[in-house]
């Protein structure tokens, strides 16, 4: 990579790249959809559930455990991508991302 596409690619403002966006909007999406599947399930809980008794990830163990699964794995992935896409947008370093984001 050139020096000059270097220093477009990480100036102020510069617009985001099709994926760095994605992987961004994945950090944004993750937690939102973990909340939603977790209201769901909530009401659709299971018999003996207990809110005040029971943590969200006791949802396993009943006929709904695949729905919990699934949300634990999308929405973990999706907040895996979303350091990838920080360091590409900001740079190598947290020092970095205060300067240039």
């Amino acid at each position: 990579m050139s020096a000059e596409r270097a220093a477009r690619r990480r100036r102020p403002g510069s617009s985001f790249r099709g994926w760095e966006r994605g992987l961004l909007t994945c950090g944004v999406l993750g937690p939102p959809l973990f909340v939603a599947v977790i209201a769901v399930t909530s009401v659709v809980r299971p018999p003996g559930y207990n809110p005040l008794r029971h943590t969200v990830s006791a949802f396993v163990l009943g006929e709904f455990g695949w729905g919990q699964i699934a949300s634990f794995l999308v929405s973990g992935g999706l907040l895996l991508a979303f350091p990838f896409g920080l360091r590409q947008r900001c740079g190598a370093t947290a020092a970095d991302c205060g300067r240039r984001c």
